[in-house]
């Protein structure tokens, strides 16, 4: 199989890609990453998925853009987008307001497969309850450690997941990756398997 490059620095990411035994290298994209004013979350999220292939094309000889991938998730919740918490403080607010609460966890893919042709934008929106939490169960998690660099400060994989009443949609895309919606994009792209 061809070497796919992940524009993205989650760990996440790599692990399913090396759970799905897919070729990849990571070269860590360097870009703004603020949600523009009244910006809808699924175009901030292809957007921003967009702007780090742009980025990798740019850094990379030309002879070599190509199986570009990438990846942003943002959760929404009540309208309003939770990403990556700033600090212990934050994450505590953030698990706080989804605790008891239906919230939405969108990604967004952009994928270069030949610098001839346009990038294939798609995005993937799964839905999740967290269950109610007492104080001493947010700390608790918060302590975890497992907020930092997540958006919406929780990892569904690991302790969040005690939390969890339910999910409707993609568990991967939650994790960071939705695997079906990717196997698409490279099915429809010609991605010699």
């Amino acid at each position: 199989m061809v070497k796919i490059i992940l524009a993205s620095a989650s760990p996440r990411r790599r692990e399913i890609l090396t759970q799905l035994k897919i070729p990849f290298e990571v070269i860590e994209p360097d870009i703004d990453e603020r949600i523009l004013p009244g910006e809808p979350t699924e175009e901030a999220v292809t957007r921003l998925a967009n702007n780090k292939v742009e980025n990798i094309r740019e850094k990379i000889p030309k002879s070599r853009a190509r199986w570009i991938l990438g990846v942003d998730t943002l959760v929404e919740l009540e309208g309003k987008l939770l990403g990556k918490p700033a600090d212990s403080e934050e994450a505590v607010s953030m698990i706080r307001n989804l605790a008891g609460k239906i919230h939405r966890v969108i990604t967004g893919m952009a994928l270069l497969s030949h610098e001839n042709l346009p990038v294939d934008l798609r995005f993937c929106t799964s839905e999740v309850k967290f269950a109610p939490m007492s104080e001493k169960e947010v700390q608790f998690y918060v302590n975890s450690g497992e907020w930092e660099g997540v958006a919406g400060a929780y990892r569904i994989q690991e302790r969040a997941a005690f939390f969890i009443e339910w999910i409707n949609g993609s568990y991967s895309n939650i994790v960071g990756l939705p695997i079906s919606v990717f196997y698409g994009m490279l099915k429809d792209n010609h991605y010699p398997f």
